[in-house]
């Protein structure tokens, strides 16, 4: 049975894990397999980075398990904004990305977000747009275009707009 749940810092290590191999696995199309642009869209993937992301009060991380085994990963940060999303690559088209997203939409709606945005690859744009989300521009990335999505999920004033952060509690 899959669980979706608050990260913690013991789990960085695995949640780690699955972030590189999600990269390097799924998001071929962003990456080409250029060994620069992965080095680059890698470097920050380390256990101590994403430990440091997980203890951050701005950030709401979670993770997706099956039994013990961490599958999934994703995270919000302030106000509004998805910073992480990314499925085990065993684990992929199961069902469990579209579990995280809609935990991550329902704690940001919680707090008062009324349109959540994401820089997405171009592998994960149809994931995005089959949930709701609209492109808004292209952008860069450390693995180069991305693309600017966001989604309104209710409220009345717009993430970006607003003139104090959302409070995760």
């Amino acid at each position: 049975m899959t669980g979706i749940r608050l990260a913690t810092a013991r789990e960085a290590d695995a949640a780690c894990d699955v972030l590189r191999r999600s990269i390097q696995e799924c998001c071929v199309e962003d990456h080409r397999n250029d060994p620069a642009v992965l080095g680059k869209w890698l470097r920050n993937k380390t256990r101590d980075t994403v430990e440091s992301w997980f203890a951050w009060p701005a950030h709401y991380p979670l993770v997706a398990t099956v039994g013990d085994e961490v599958v999934g990963v994703a995270m919000l940060a302030r106000p509004g904004k998805i910073v992480l999303l990314h499925v085990d690559p065993v684990w992929r088209f199961t069902g469990i990305g579209s579990l995280l997203l809609q935990a991550l939409e329902q704690k940001a709606q919680r707090s008062g977000v009324s349109t959540l945005r994401v820089t997405s690859t171009f592998t994960a744009r149809g994931f995005y747009e089959a949930h709701g989300y609209e492109v808004l521009s292209k952008t860069s990335a450390a693995y180069g275009t991305a693309l600017s999505m966001a989604k309104r999920i209710g409220g009345n004033v717009c993430a970006c707009e607003s003139s104090r952060a959302e409070a995760w509690a």
